[in-house]
């Protein structure tokens, strides 16, 4: 069956190169056709309620088995029936694995009856949608003053998706555009800032094909665009220019390496149906998943965070770091923090990284911060082994300073405070047992059981965790190759222990260097070699 454009399936088509506007293609008008140059690309969809309640079963009640058979064990332990050696130490251990079961609890949220505005019966009429636009402002206006329990219909908002470029491979940028352009829930203005983009022999790269294909294909659709060159200055300067002084009611935030599926916005404007969210995070899953052995490593360790941790920060409403990739906020946040957000500073030096967990703070401070897993977002992963060192590197630290930010600023008896406080009490408590094992000889004779006993955990919670891998469907992954990823977890699990958890004690440690992004010097991915 043929795949309509919005569905955006890969065919594997070369780019087209820099040379001017490419001409439209028979049948392809601005309007309607798929950007010539743009590879058709996959879709995504979040799991079907049935099969996540399946699929959550075996994690949920190995969990229960395990945490009783641990608190019993503590209780023989007190009452002098077994000598509880390493009971309570696993019993915390498990205990500090709370976010486990429950991600499972997660699913897509949607918006109220109340929240819901017609402008149209066909969603993909931009006409529809403008002259929807103007009889509901008014209406909007309405709303908010009813107070928080009336939320403005979602239809209403207006939407502005603004996008930071720097040093981007041409070719994924058109196709970051296109599926911005493409989508079910129209977007109202696209905002794209160069920051100063440069080739390797220090020559401007100013993308002049792109911008004039973009400014003819958005025209058409009804959909407003600038594009704005600026001295290089970093990504939150280049947000900045242009969010601070936008009138939007909602802003995305689109990293330019990243394909959003035609749903996405659709989806990740629902949650705003509740009047305390104040920002979503999309959920991020890895384009070039099958470009090499690094990138279906890569969207293996994605799992614990984007479909773990942030899953159940999302339940209790307190998400705590959006991807930079996919994020949308109330706009008033963001244009709140103008003249701050871009001029943080940690230990006298400008806060280069970490933009995104910056902006879910100030989201945080406002109300409720969630997680939308059915707006889905593909991304350009590194393919390149340094890419990838440089990457983590800069989001490690950046991550220690927020959690500097989150002990400081967070309230004693809220959650945030106190799942920082979990995270740091897991490593030390990783250190501490391992150190003790080996310095004292009583522990000794215990060092290969406990070590066997470890791997038993941690191949199973590898296991646990990479059911979370079937929670999406993709377009481009056949059932053999998710299968044979989630065969590998546990080598995933390994590179943590060994590589990951390493570095990132010594991205604590150096945490101070926050002043250079540390990676794209030049374009580090690009979309031809996914």
């Amino acid at each position: 069956m043929p795949v309509p454009d919005t569905a955006l399936k890969h065919s594997g088509s070369a780019p087209v190169p820099q040379a001017g506007p490419a001409p439209a293609a028979p049948g392809c008008s601005p309007r309607t056709g798929r950007w010539p140059g743009v590879p058709d690309l996959p879709r995504a969809w979040h799991a079907r309620p049935w099969f996540l309640v399946l699929l959550g079963v075996v994690p949920l009640t190995g969990f229960a088995a395990w945490g009783i058979a641990h608190t019993v064990d503590v209780l023989r332990g007190l009452g002098g029936a077994s000598d509880g050696f390493m009971s309570v130490p696993w019993l915390v251990s498990f205990l500090l694995l709370w976010w486990v079961p429950l991600a499972w609890c997660e699913r897509p949220r949607t918006a109220p009856a109340a929240a819901r505005a017609d402008r149209g019966t066909d969603a993909r009429n931009r006409g529809t949608f403008a002259r929807g636009r103007g009889t509901d402002a008014a209406g909007r206006a309405s709303d908010v003053a009813g107070g928080p329990a009336c939320a403005p219909g979602l239809d209403t908002l207006t939407v502005t998706v603004q996008i930071p470029v720097y040093n981007e491979d041409p070719a994924a940028l058109r196709a970051c555009l296109h599926s911005v352009l493409v989508q079910s829930r129209p977007v109202d203005r696209i905002r794209v800032v160069d920051d100063g983009s440069h080739a390797p022999d220090g020559t401007p790269m100013t993308y002049d094909d792109v911008r004039a294909e973009l400014t003819e294909r958005a025209a058409a659709r009804g959909v407003e665009t600038t594009w704005d060159r600026t001295p290089n200055r970093g990504k939150r300067h280049a947000q900045m220019h242009v969010l601070a002084h936008d009138d939007a009611d909602i802003f995305v935030t689109l990293d330019s390496d990243s394909v959003l599926d035609s749903d996405a916005v659709a989806e990740g404007l629902k949650p705003f149906g509740h009047p305390a969210v104040q920002s979503v995070a999309g959920q991020v899953i890895v384009l070039n998943h099958d470009a090499n052995v690094l990138t279906r490593l890569i969207s293996l360790l994605y799992l614990p965070f984007t479909r773990g941790l942030r899953s159940a920060q999302s339940v209790l409403g307190r998400v705590t770091i959006n991807s930079g990739t996919l994020a949308f906020y109330r706009a008033e946040v963001v244009r709140g923090a103008a003249g701050v957000y871009e001029h943080e500073q940690f230990r006298g030096r400008p806060m280069q990284m970490n933009d995104d967990s910056m902006l879910t703070f100030y989201a945080l401070c406002a109300g409720d911060t969630v997680h939308q897993p059915s707006s889905l977002v593909f991304t350009l992963a590194p393919q390149r082994w340094s890419h990838y060192l440089r990457q983590q590197m800069r989001w490690m630290r950046g991550t220690t300073v927020r959690h500097l930010w989150w002990l400081r600023y967070m309230p004693l008896t809220g959650i945030v405070f106190w799942t920082t406080v979990a995270e740091y009490l897991h490593i030390v408590l990783g250190l501490a047992i391992s150190i003790a094992l080996v310095a004292n000889p009583d522990y000794r004779d215990h060092l290969q059981t406990v070590a066997a006993l470890g791997a038993c955990v941690g191949v199973a919670m590898s296991y646990l965790m990479a059911l979370r891998l079937f929670t999406v469907g993709r377009s481009d992954m056949r059932a053999r190759q998710a299968l044979l990823l989630f065969a590998a977890a546990p080598l995933a699990a390994l590179w943590r222990a060994v590589f990951l958890r390493p570095l990132y004690l010594y991205a604590m440690v150096t945490c101070h260097r926050v002043n250079r992004w540390g990676t794209r010097g030049n374009v580090e991915v690009d979309l031809a070699t996914r």
